[in-house]
């Protein structure tokens, strides 16, 4: 699949026809990720194939994609860009073996902080990735058929992957402000739940010195 067609092909079809999706195996309703089937109708995903990066090198693998990142802001998630909230950018590695999936799994955190400093959000996917459903720990949530990354803007449900460090959810309290992410913790008790966590990990410093 390394062929630069063949390769945004299958890529397309998986975000179709799984990841704008839903799944028995979420733990909620609706798509697996809902920012993308709007995304997709909008034409805002661009599939980006890097044919010769097996991401053997943690290193390049950074400066790589902490390019893309910076391109993207450039480009179609700058804050002027008509479709800014929709934009996408999934780039994909078919050159990555096992050995390569786990170098990204190993490179990820470090990548997700470079994503979180722009305003960015970034996941990762390969065929064996073990992250899980937020309300699912059982379910590997991100496998795909090839090893890949995806990035868009930040957004404000994105409490969900921020709670963790009280820096991230610092830069996420800048973009959206401090209030309740939901109306009423009855309405959704996990999301508030993760927002008090956060708020908890800022107000307290021992653990805002730590995150």
């Amino acid at each position: 699949m390394e062929n630069t067609p063949d390769c945004t092909a299958a890529v397309m079809t998986w975000l179709r026809d799984e990841i704008a999706r839903p799944s028995p195996f979420l733990g909620r309703d609706g798509d697996v990720c809902p920012f993308m089937r709007p995304a997709l109708d909008a034409d805002a995903i661009d599939v980006r194939v890097e044919p010769a990066e097996d991401c053997a090198d943690p290193a390049r693998l950074r400066a790589l994609v902490c390019r893309e990142m910076d391109d993207f802001l450039r480009g179609a998630g700058a804050d002027t860009a008509p479709r800014r909230a929709l934009a996408g950018l999934v780039l994909a590695f078919p050159a990555a073996a096992p050995g390569g999936w786990t170098v990204l799994d190993a490179a990820y955190p470090e990548l997700k902080e470079q994503a979180v400093t722009r305003g960015l959000m970034i996941a990762q996917f390969h065929p064996e990735c073990d992250v899980r459903a937020v309300r699912n720990p059982d379910h590997p949530v991100a496998r795909g058929p090839v090893a890949a990354l995806a990035m868009r803007r930040m957004a404000r449900h994105d409490v969900l992957f921020l709670h963790e460090r009280a820096e991230w959810y610092r830069r996420y309290e800048a973009r959206f402000g401090g209030g309740p992410v939901v109306r009423d913790a009855a309405s959704d008790p996990l999301m508030h739940e993760l927002w008090v966590q956060a708020r908890r990990r800022v107000e307290t410093p021992a653990d805002s010195a730590q995150g």
